[in-house]
C-alpha cells in the first residue's frame, strides 16, 4: 500500500473543503470513481476523501470518499478514515459525520462508525 503518498489539499477554501488523497496527484476529471466533467483541482491516483471542518460545531464532516475501481478492497479506505480521524482529533473535534452517498459503509462501520437514521456518525474523546 502507498500509504507514504497522503497529502492534504485545500480544494475551496471558501467553503472549508479539505481534501485527502492517496497515491499519486492527478487531475480530478481523470478519476473514475465519482467522475466530473470539469475541474482543476487535485485527486489521487488511488483515492481520495474530501471533508469540511465545521467552524460553528465540534464536528468534522466527510463530504465524499472514492477508491479507484483497481485499488478496491486493498485496505486504503480505512487509511483515509485513519488519516480523518487523526486530523479532527488534532483539531479538537468531538464527532465525525458522514452521509451515505449510497455507497459500501462496511470500512465506516469496521472503524467505529455508529449508524443512525439517515447518517454515520464517530463520536471522539
Amino acid at each position: 500500500m502507498v500509504y507514504d503518498e497522503i497529502n492534504h489539499l485545500t480544494i475551496d477554501p471558501n467553503l472549508e473543503i479539505e481534501r485527502i488523497i492517496v497515491g499519486s496527484f492527478m487531475n480530478e476529471t481523470r478519476r473514475t470513481v465519482y467522475p466530473i466533467n470539469e475541474g482543476s483541482a487535485s485527486t489521487g491516483t488511488i483515492g481520495f476523501l474530501d471533508y469540511s471542518i465545521e467552524s460553528k460545531t465540534s464536528d468534522l464532516r466527510i463530504i465524499l470518499m472514492g477508491i479507484e475501481p483497481n485499488f478496491k478492497n486493498e485496505g486504503y479506505e480505512y487509511k483515509l478514515l485513519e488519516t480523518v480521524e487523526e486530523k479532527a482529533k488534532q483539531l479538537k473535534k468531538k464527532r465525525i459525520f458522514y452521509i451515505p452517498k449510497g455507497n459500501d459503509i462496511s470500512c465506516f462501520l469496521d472503524r467505529g462508525f455508529k449508524l443512525k437514521e439517515n447518517f454515520l456518525e464517530k463520536k471522539l474523546s
